[in-house]
């Protein structure tokens, strides 16, 4: 589960809120909360980004504290950890982090001087933490089912953004701009419904993706009880051919030059797919780290300068064609590592072209062009469509490579969430403390 950024469902201040303020919550602080679900196996988790006047702190970064203690756990220990109950809890947590986020959001702390949102803040981590470790829990446990399930979670991870989505346009903007006296200045929209209700229709959502997985693990238990066991009696008796008959073991040649010629050969074929192995896994991670850490973080940068409508289009576009893309490999079947190489190269460019349009921010090229805006609006869409299909693909490669998945789509979903944390520690420095990126006037 990466870790991508999503529409936001409300800003916050750093202050108490009375009921004029609540109206107002779109001016002030980002939350971004998505919900992974799929067709029969429902996930779900978090990312959040809360920015301080005197700071900004990204929870996401420190929430992968999650994946890192699961990895040491799984693969230094001996302890043997039930991955269904794991899931199981996970979600449970973060269904009640989210009945939590939506009683107690606005409550604050004084704490260093000023009033903050501590609650919120820890709250935050928790759906974060989830949806971190899920990169490294869930991917590796669609190696037990039909590797059509695997296609499915990412078809869901693509849901997980177009549901909140969606949500976030029936609430409503809480930002306009109107002309006065010629002058297009920011006034305070109406919103549909508040936090306590988006979060709450949030909630319906991860408690059907709970109620799916628990149906899930019904129908595997069901599965593997109505399978019947061969019995030591029901078994052939002669499991082997005699070595008294022709063909059998005794009347082979062997050779010490034929077992060295196959040795050499066995030796080869595994050094070949270590390499491939380490390419595909250095190729997700690219992947993750521009799709979850670098396009999100510049997106805003790249696209408000041509208008507001410029920027909310291409993240509703990019938010439809992300499910429908992962749809994608069940027909299109690639395995060749020269396609899967340039079909990264490719979105690796579109990234770069996003990011010097972010830097030409807040005056770009063609800024007063209507082709400006259609540029910028297929540039993110075909990024995030192509690192949707592409990080699709590579799991299911990875999958289908040798006969331990399990092991291979866990060391997937961690580079998953390397490549997202690289992206965002890369991106977090250029735009806190450099300011490379300038942001528009929100009514240019």
């Amino acid at each position: 589960m990466g870790i991508t950024k999503r529409r936001s469902l409300c800003k916050l201040q750093k202050k108490s809120y009375n009921d004029d303020q609540v109206i107002n919550l779109h001016l002030h602080r980002i939350i971004r909360l998505y919900v992974m679900a799929e067709y029969k196996f429902c996930m779900v988790g978090a990312a959040v980004t809360h920015r301080e006047t005197t700071g900004r702190m990204e929870l996401a970064v420190t929430a992968s504290i999650g994946p890192l203690v699961y990895s040491i756990i799984r693969k230094l220990s001996k302890v043997s950890i039930p991955i269904p109950a794991m899931i199981l809890t996970l979600l449970i947590f973060c269904c009640l982090c989210t009945v939590l986020m939506a009683l107690f959001w606005s409550q604050t702390i004084f704490l260093f001087g000023q009033e903050r949102s501590v609650v919120l803040m820890i709250l935050l981590f928790g759906m974060a933490l989830v949806n971190a470790t899920s990169n490294v829990l869930f991917m590796p446990y669609m190696a037990t089912f039909h590797d059509s399930y695997l296609t499915a979670y990412f078809v869901g991870m693509g849901l997980s953004s177009l549901f909140p989505s969606i949500v976030s346009i029936l609430q409503g903007s809480g930002n306009n701009c109107v002309v006065v006296n010629g002058t297009s200045i920011q006034t305070s929209g109406f919103l549909q419904f508040g936090v306590k209700e988006f979060n709450f229709i949030m909630l319906s959502w991860m408690l059907l993706a709970t109620v799916a997985f628990v149906y899930l693990i019904f129908l595997k238990n069901a599965e593997i009880a109505g399978k019947k066991e061969l019995s030591t009696d029901q078994l052939p008796k002669k499991l082997s051919p005699s070595v008294d008959e022709p063909g059998s073991l005794s009347n082979r040649e062997f050779s010490p030059l034929n077992q060295c010629t196959e040795t050499y050969g066995a030796e080869n074929r595994s050094h070949t797919n270590n390499l491939r192995l380490i390419l595909l896994l250095f190729l997700i991670a690219s992947i993750s780290a521009q799709m979850n850490g670098i396009v999100p973080s510049i997106q805003s940068y790249a696209s408000l300068p041509f208008s507001q409508k410029t920027y909310h289009l291409g993240l509703t576009l990019s938010n439809i064609v992300s499910p429908i893309v992962c749809f994608l490999p069940l027909f299109v079947k690639i395995n060749g590592l020269s396609v899967l190489v340039s079909l990264t190269m490719v979105s690796t460019v579109l990234t770069g072209l996003i990011i010097a349009f972010a830097a030409m921010s807040p005056t770009p090229i063609l800024q007063f062009s209507v082709w400006g805006s259609i540029l910028i609006i297929v540039m993110v869409v075909c990024s995030v469509a192509l690192n949707s299909f592409l990080r699709t693909v590579l799991a299911t490669v990875l999958g289908n490579d040798t006969t331990d998945r399990e092991m291979r789509l866990f060391w997937g979903g961690l580079f998953i969430q390397v490549g997202s944390l690289l992206g965002s520690i890369a991106m977090f420095p250029l735009i806190n403390i450099l300011h490379l990126f300038i942001s528009a006037p929100p009514c240019q």
